[in-house]
This record gives C-alpha cells, structure tokens and sequence, in this order.
C-alpha cells in the first residue's frame, strides 16, 4: 500500500511522519520517504486519544527511514539532524543539536546507534562532542561509545578513547585513555570520571597533573577533586602514593651599593 498524503505511524512514545509511505503488509514493514520526521515524547500517551499531540522533547530528521511496526526495528539514511529541549530548561531557551551520518536502533527496546561522523552542540552550555559511533539508551538517558572522542565546554577539553554518559547522575565516565584539560591545568589518567554540576573529578591509574604555575607535576595512582571557579584542577583528597614536584622561582637579592666615583680634580691653568 503506498500513501502520498503525508502519513504518520505512532506508538506510546513515537511518531513517525514524512511526505511519502509504502506500506509493506507481509513484513510489517513501513518504508517511508520525503524527508522523515521522527518526533518523541518522554511521558507516553494513547496515539489514537491524543493524535495531535504537540511539542515534542526530542525531532529527528533523516532522508530516508525504514521501520517494522511489530518488531520496533528502525533504520534511518542520513543526514541525520536530530535536535532536543534538555531536562529542566524553559522553551525560550535553544536546543540541543545532534548530527550523524545515519542512525538505526529499536523503538520498542529506546535503543538506538548514531554512525559517524557524530556531533554534538548545546549553546547554553557552551559545549560540543565529537565522536564516531554513539549508542544512545533512550530509557535510561545514556550515552556511550566505545571509540576515540573529542569533548569542550566552555574552557574545559576532555578527550579519551571511550566514554558512558550518565544524564541522571550527571556525569561521565572515560573508561581509557582519559585527558582532561582547563587553561593550563594537563590531567591525564588511564580512567576518570566528571561530574559537570558540582565539578567533582576522579582520577586512576598513572595519573599525572601538570599545572604551569610553578611547574607543579603530580603523579600517584588515584586522584580525587574538583574544577576550580579560577581555572583550575584543586586536588582534595588524594588517595595512596603521591608525588608532587614544584619549581619555585628563586628571588632576587638585595641590590648591590655602588660607591661614589670620586669627583674629578679642578683643571689649574
């Protein structure tokens, strides 16, 4: 069955809509073109009671999507421009933004994948990701990947080899690999997590601290602490082993008492 008015397929949480639709009846299969919109909402609701429904918390846009009704398979071709209203803030406010070269997952189990290139940006932070493949858990508000990514937020870079993102415990943890950087603050570490609301970093395994002022180097095995409202990494409670080295610039000495040249003799004619 082919439909060319603009159909529209629901469930509890999603809406499928795009300018055109083929309906394959022996695979459940829904083949939709024209510029796809997948839009989703958080609470769930009866599609068929409240068919109109407004304002959703997250909109996909794709150029192609394939989706099985009964299964929940989703496969989508890209671009994809995905882009969300954050937890908590007004509607005045601007969304996130989401791009990938495609995205496939299940809309039963709220799993889905993002394709590389996968970027992320939210202006209200200030902040952007970089990465290739992503996973998104749409129940649990996760995010994960388990390549090299590339990660800012205002003057703060975090980079690492893998990364789960945790949005109800408001951190991420960088399993390998793990660099962070603020101003002239080098923190790198084999494993670390952050917290970007209270700003608290922990640290394992060959960790080392370079800070610029002194030439200060820390090393040791576990670190625990905080980002600092000057631009900087405050060490609070190292754990274990720790070795610190600073350079202290020496001061200068009293300044040398020069004496008086004598004053030259009077030419006598």
């Amino acid at each position: 069955m082919e439909i060319d008015r603009k159909p529209r397929a629901s469930d509890p949480q999603y809406r499928l809509s795009s300018r055109q639709a083929t309906f394959l009846f022996d695979q459940d299969l829904l083949k939709l073109r024209g510029q796809p919109l997948l839009e989703r909402w958080t609470t769930r609701f009866d599609p068929f009671k409240d068919p109109e429904r407004s304002d959703p918390d997250t909109v996909v846009r794709v150029s192609e999507a394939d989706w099985n009704s009964g299964t929940g398979a989703l496969q989508t071709r890209g671009p994809v421009v995905a882009n969300r209203r954050a937890p908590g803030r007004s509607r005045s406010q601007p969304l996130q933004k989401l791009t990938a070269s495609a995205l496939e997952g299940n809309t039963q189990q709220q799993q889905l994948r993002l394709l590389a290139p996968v970027i992320y940006t939210d202006s209200v932070d200030h902040a952007q990701l970089e990465a290739r493949e992503v996973r998104l858990d749409l129940r649990e508000n996760t995010a994960s990947s388990s390549e090299p990514f590339h990660g800012t937020r205002g003057a703060l870079a975090v980079q690492g080899q893998s990364f789960d993102l945790h949005e109800a415990q408001t951190s991420v943890e960088i399993p390998s690999g793990c660099v962070i950087r603020l101003h002239d603050d080098l923190l790198t570490a084999r494993r670390c997590r952050w917290n970007w609301v209270s700003q608290e970093v922990e640290a394992d395994g060959d960790l080392e601290l370079r800070r610029t002022e002194n030439r200060q180097i820390t090393r040791g095995q576990r670190l625990r602490g905080r980002l600092g409202g000057q631009g900087s990494v405050l060490v609070s409670t190292p754990s274990g082993r720790v070795f610190s080295q600073f350079q202290v610039p020496s001061r200068p000495g009293p300044p040398r008492l020069q004496r008086p040249r004598p004053a030259p003799e009077p030419i006598r004619l």
